[in-house]
């Protein structure tokens, strides 16, 4: 569930992005600027898991669910996977939109 809640930090850009270039109105010039716009939000994320464990930990303890197992490493899961999505997300879209 950890992973939903980042996922929906990386999305947010990810959204925002894509709206802004379905615009009839985006001109090629502006392209690298939305790129750089959309990566830098991303890579906010990136810098500070807080935003998404807040937000898990508060959803957890208003819904009274109930967790197994061990105590979840936030800092190892942001770093094994969360930033290594995003840096990949990044890197596609530096390559692709260049």
């Amino acid at each position: 569930m950890l992973l939903i809640f980042a996922i929906e930090q990386i999305l947010t850009p990810l959204n925002t992005l894509t709206l802004s270039l379905q615009s009839p109105k985006l001109s090629l010039s502006e392209l690298p600027i939305k790129i750089k716009m959309g990566t830098d939000r991303l890579r906010e994320t990136e810098a500070d898991r807080n935003t998404y464990v807040v937000l898990f930990e508060d959803f957890m303890a208003r819904e009274g669910l109930p967790t197994t197992g061990s105590e979840v490493n936030y800092s190892n899961v942001h770093e094994q996977i969360v930033v290594k999505y995003i840096q990949s997300l990044c890197r596609n879209m530096e390559v692709e939109f260049e």
